[in-house]
C-alpha cells in the first residue's frame, strides 16, 4: 500500500479521493495521502480539502504571450525556452504532516 498518490490534476485527485474512501474504506490522510495539481475551486471545499500544487498561471500567460509576440515578429527563427518557476505546495486536508526527530 503506498502512503500516498499524486494525481495529474484536481479533477482526478477529487475522484481517486472520493473513490477510496467510498470504494475501499479508506482514510484520508490517515491512510493514505493525496494530491493534485492546478488548484482548481473544488479543491477548497470542505468536503475535498485536497492538497494541491497551484499552478503560477499569472506568470504561465506572460510567458505564452511573449513566445507568441517573438514567434509573430521572428518567423522562421527557433522560439527561445523560457522556464517557469515551480507552483506552490497548498497543504490542506488529504496529507498528514511528516513528524521528523
Amino acid at each position: 500500500m503506498p502512503d500516498g498518490v499524486f494525481c495529474a490534476n484536481d479533477i482526478l485527485a477529487i475522484g481517486f479521493l472520493d473513490g477510496v474512501r467510498r470504494e475501499l474504506g479508506l482514510g484520508v490522510p490517515d491512510d493514505i495521502s493525496i494530491v493534485g495539481f492546478d488548484d482548481i475551486e473544488m479543491a477548497h471545499w470542505p468536503s475535498h480539502g485536497l492538497t494541491t500544487v497551484q499552478q503560477p498561471i499569472e506568470k504561465m500567460l506572460e510567458a505564452t504571450v511573449s513566445l507568441a509576440r517573438e514567434l509573430g515578429t521572428n518567423a522562421g527563427k527557433e522560439p527561445v525556452v523560457q522556464m517557469i518557476p515551480p507552483g506552490a505546495v497548498i497543504e490542506r486536508a488529504t496529507t498528514r504532516r511528516r513528524h521528523h526527530g
